[in-house]
């Protein structure tokens, strides 16, 4: 049998009454609300300005800011015309170009210079409170908090405080990937045996060797524990 044939339905057409309908409606909803509509107006106005202002502040600081670090770098690695500058104003300047970044716009990245520069000028309170700012604002940025607590535990040293560095390199070496944490064990290793803990130093080489067989830090490590068994060979 055939089948019957289906009846298309016919779209509604919006008619001119419908659109003088919808347009009345909303003649008379302003002219009920004028001061509502006006003032909502106004806002949307204000919003997208603010928007607008806020995008291109954002932008303008965030160019500046790359602008200043890059003068920073300039100045710290001594390049182009920076290379005829004695060190001391050459760091001077950068600093100074680093800070300014940073105040633009704060990053990990001058940050860091910032905190590196007042290491080198001997300045370790204020350098040991940004490397610490440093750590805890940007940590989820894995280069600069193991360089962070890497150079936290070098000013520690220089202040005399071991303990404090033996634990700043165990934090290190907890949250470091890579190359850091052979780096952070053999420092640990290297303040051990400094102190007398010899023991303990070897435990640190004994883990670059078996978990860091391609570290720069490798034949050291072999070497110590070498030594170690050839001295305890003439003992017995």
């Amino acid at each position: 049998m055939p089948r019957p044939i289906k009846k298309r339905k016919k779209k509604k057409e919006i008619t001119e009454e419908r659109v003088f309908s919808v347009f009345e409606t909303l003649q008379n909803y302003y002219e009920n609300n004028r001061r509502f509509v006006h003032l909502l107006a106004i806002l949307a106005v204000g919003l997208i300005l603010v928007i607008s202002f806020s995008i291109y502040y954002l932008k303008n600081r965030t160019q500046k800011a790359y602008t200043l670090t890059y003068e920073g770098y300039k100045y710290y690695y001594r390049l182009y015309d920076a290379s005829s500058l004695p060190d001391d104003e050459a760091l001077k300047r950068a600093l100074e170009k680093f800070q300014e970044a940073y105040k633009n716009r704060p990053q990990a990245r001058s940050l860091y210079y910032i905190a590196l520069i007042q290491m080198r000028k001997g300045q370790y309170d204020d350098a040991l409170k940004n490397f610490k700012t440093l750590v805890k604002k940007f940590s989820r940025e894995e280069e600069f908090l193991s360089l962070g607590l890497y150079n936290i535990a070098q000013i520690q040293l220089k202040q005399g405080n071991r303990e404090a560095a033996l634990k700043t390199l165990d934090e290190l070496y907890s949250t470091a990937k890579g190359y850091f944490k052979d780096l952070a064990l053999f420092e640990s290793a290297r303040i051990l045996e400094e102190t007398g803990k010899k023991e303990e130093a070897q435990r640190k080489y004994s883990l670059i060797v078996e978990k860091y067989p391609s570290s720069p830090f490798y034949s050291i490590a072999s070497s110590k524990i070498e030594k170690k068994k050839k001295d305890k060979e003439k003992k017995k």
